[in-house]
């Protein structure tokens, strides 16, 4: 049995919820029922044999067992969140108060009064829900530790699990407490918890089998890397993904499912009720999983180009960033493609927009580095293009550059040449350098295909990585990446000195 939720997110993002969301469609996994079907859903939970939704206009539905009526939340308020536990419900409505609905055998539902809640989160027998002043209230008495409201306000994120609950302080620190995974005293906390104070999300998890009591925490880093422990019976902590470019988890009753950056979902952890198996689209941006099933929100937003917009000039064979963002909801895999005479023709840019090629920039925006074609125009334009989205600029000039101070190849004579410049003042009379280009990685006069096989060996690799080659940074400044910043300059400087 679990209680299970959708991930915990910061605070600025759980105002939204308050101020309205897009809407989106729900899809559901492993022991569920079938969820309702329509597009104006903006929440959702995930408990013990039952499911809870809300739409845009503030109404809940739920679906599944309704023991001890916990699907019969109050009808006629205006809900904005909603959170399922193992024979309870709880909801926020949209003036920051809350409401409950279900057994009361531990007073989970004697639910504490105020209009300045921001999020509610469901625990097996109790609730936990954080306050706009940063501090949590806690309720319901069984195991008296979880729920027991702890001390400071300087929260941004709680959730509560299987008689323990994980909360993430303002510094980015974690937070715990309630029963303890490896100690059967309930007056010790949860305290295997990682180190860090990057935390930007948590979800708690576990049902208990038998006598034994199942149960992981999940949490989030800025950098999209997700840390797993507690209970690892069913691989929850062994099957966790080691990459990055996660942006919201959720921990259920014995698995662990998560969406990636790409709007895409990943699920491990037992499997018994397929909760593993997870639908296939690259648009979901909520969360929630339960017992044995998960639930996830695909919203579709609205692209933004934030540039190139129109009026630009971009030197041939130059690098130039293409920028998106998407609004509203995820907009999935994307395609992009640039025009050289005002849209009559589009070719995709190469390489092909992926995840290789993307670069993931704060505040959901992404970066494509577009290598600027070799062919002059004055009607050139960027679209980028999605599955119901499609962005485009207005016409920019791409010409050759004659100006022979532009060391970058921007064609702007500035600052960033001159740091150029200042990198080679006179090095043609250096006696040790003597004559040198930045590519000569073998420093043997020539840069020829033997630094080209070294630059290959090092590509797109960052400081850190195994392949990562210092000499081939030869960006200005160094970024401590190789990417197309570094090869512009290589491929400049291609077979000089021979």
């Amino acid at each position: 049995m679990s209680i299970m939720r959708f991930a915990v997110i910061p605070l600025v993002l759980v105002f939204c919820l308050v101020c309205g969301a897009q809407a989106g469609t729900i899809y559901g996994w492993g022991n569920t029922d079938l969820p309702p079907e329509g597009d104006t859903y903006v929440g959702i939970a995930a408990g013990n044999g039952f499911s809870l939704a809300v739409t845009d206009e503030g109404v809940v539905d739920g679906w599944g067992e309704n023991t001890y009526q916990r699907l019969d939340l109050p009808e006629g308020l205006n809900y904005a969140q909603v959170a399922a536990g193992r024979y309870h419900s709880l909801a926020l409505l949209k003036d920051g108060s809350l409401v409950a609905a279900g057994r009361n055998n531990e007073y989970q539902i004697n639910i504490p009064t105020g209009n300045n809640y921001i999020s509610v989160s469901a625990g097996e027998y109790h609730g936990v829900a954080l306050k706009n002043d940063g501090t949590i209230a806690a309720w319901g008495t069984y195991l008296t530790t979880s729920a027991t409201s702890p001390a400071g306000d300087d929260f941004k994120a709680v959730d509560a699990g299987l008689y323990f609950n994980i909360a993430v302080r303002e510094d980015g620190s974690l937070y715990a407490w309630g029963e303890n995974l490896s100690n059967p005293d309930y007056n010790k906390v949860f305290t295997d918890l990682p180190g860090g104070n990057d935390f930007i999300a948590v979800s708690a998890g576990g049902m208990p089998i038998g006598s034994k009591r199942h149960r992981h925490g999940m949490a989030l880093r800025k950098n999209g890397t997700i840390v797993v422990w507690g209970d690892d019976s069913f691989n929850q902590i062994t099957d966790a993904p080691t990459e990055g470019g996660f942006v919201a988890i959720a921990a259920g009753g014995t698995f662990c499912a998560a969406i990636k950056a790409d709007g895409s979902l990943v699920a491990w952890g037992e499997n018994a009720a397929g909760q593993t198996v997870v639908p296939s689209g690259n648009a979901f941006a909520k969360l929630a999983a339960g017992t044995d099933h998960a639930l996830a929100l695909e919203q579709f937003g609205t692209l933004e180009l934030l540039n190139p917009l129109g009026g630009e000039m971009f030197a041939t064979g130059s690098v130039q960033p293409i920028r998106w963002q998407p609004v509203g909801g995820a907009v999935g895999n994307v395609t992009v493609e640039y025009t050289l005479d005002d849209g009559a023709n589009w070719y995709e840019v190469s390489p092909p927009a992926n995840e290789s090629t993307i670069i993931a920039e704060p505040n959901n925006i992404s970066r494509y580095d577009w290598f600027v074609p070799l062919s002059n125009s004055s009607v050139a334009g960027i679209r980028v293009i999605s599955a119901l989205s499609e962005v485009q600029s207005d016409p920019f000039t791409i010409f050759h550059c004659t100006l022979r101070a532009d060391a970058n190849g921007d064609c702007i004579v500035d600052i960033l040449d001159l740091v150029i410049m200042t990198e080679e003042w006179l090095r043609s009379e250096d006696p040790l350098l003597g004559p040198t280009y930045p590519g000569d990685f073998d420093v043997d006069g020539d840069i020829d295909d033997d630094d080209l096989a070294i630059f290959d060996a090092a590509w797109m690799s960052e400081r850190g990585d195994t392949n990562w080659n210092e000499a081939v940074d030869i960006s200005m400044p160094a970024d401590g990446k190789i990417d197309f910043d570094d090869w512009l300059i290589f491929s400049q400087n291609y077979l000089m000195g021979v």
